[in-house]
């Protein structure tokens, strides 16, 4: 075991030497060479997700329920506080989280209508939010029930547990492109450009996943 004392984990970044993931109402950063745990509350979170880290060391993580985005700036980095970037029905329960300089972009999964299953009556779609101004663009259409998002030159690799589950291209111009499918439910995946491979979890049931890797060809 890596490291302990978590309780519902989601979503992971590194950056430099420091891992950070979010556990419910907390952001969690880990030191992965003394595997030190320090955490950073998140005041009226119910259900943080996907971090993200900006170029000046800010770190970002949606709440999926809360309808927001909290931030904790990288200047003060230790000690720093979490706070709320943005609260707003917009973010269309924000799922995953990706930072590109001056701007974040979330994968939506929509607002829940049926508990139970996680369905929604409308997709969720690609959003983008200008951080200089909060400003949020619609990048794509509505399309799905959307989970991480991952960056591949000018285009983002998007999870999509709909449609059986797929993993979604979404170019420059804001076309969607299905380019793996019968994928069940697929969450947080990563890309490796080096190699331009692609690992993703799949989520079996509540107990139980699995990892699987494709190699992409452009």
């Amino acid at each position: 075991m890596f490291v302990g004392g978590l309780h519902s984990p989601k979503g992971l970044v590194l950056d430099g030497r420091t891992l950070y993931t979010s556990d419910i109402d907390e952001l969690v950063e880990i030191d992965i060479t003394t595997r030190t745990v320090t955490r950073y509350p998140a005041e009226g979170a119910s259900s943080l997700n996907d971090p993200a880290v900006g170029p000046d060391g800010t770190v970002y993580v949606t709440d999926f329920f809360g309808q927001r985005i909290y931030q904790r700036r990288g200047a003060a980095r230790r000690g720093a506080a979490v706070s709320v970037l943005l609260k707003t029905d917009t973010l269309d329960s924000p799922n995953g989280l990706l930072d590109d300089d001056r701007a974040l972009y979330v994968a939506s999964w929509w607002i829940i209508t049926d508990p139970q299953t996680f369905g929604t009556d409308v997709p969720g779609k690609v959003l983008r939010v200008d951080l200089d101004d909060l400003s949020i663009l619609d990048v794509t259409s509505p399309f799905g029930n959307l989970d991480g998002i991952e960056p591949r030159g000018s285009s983002f690799y998007v999870a999509d547990w709909g449609k059986g589950g797929r993993l979604t291209e979404i170019t420059a111009e804001g076309e969607v492109r299905t380019i793996i499918d019968d994928l069940g439910d697929p969450v947080d995946h990563e890309y490796i450009e080096d190699t331009d491979t692609v690992i993703i979890p799949i989520q079996i049931d509540d107990t139980r996943s699995t990892l699987i890797a494709y190699r992409l060809t452009r």
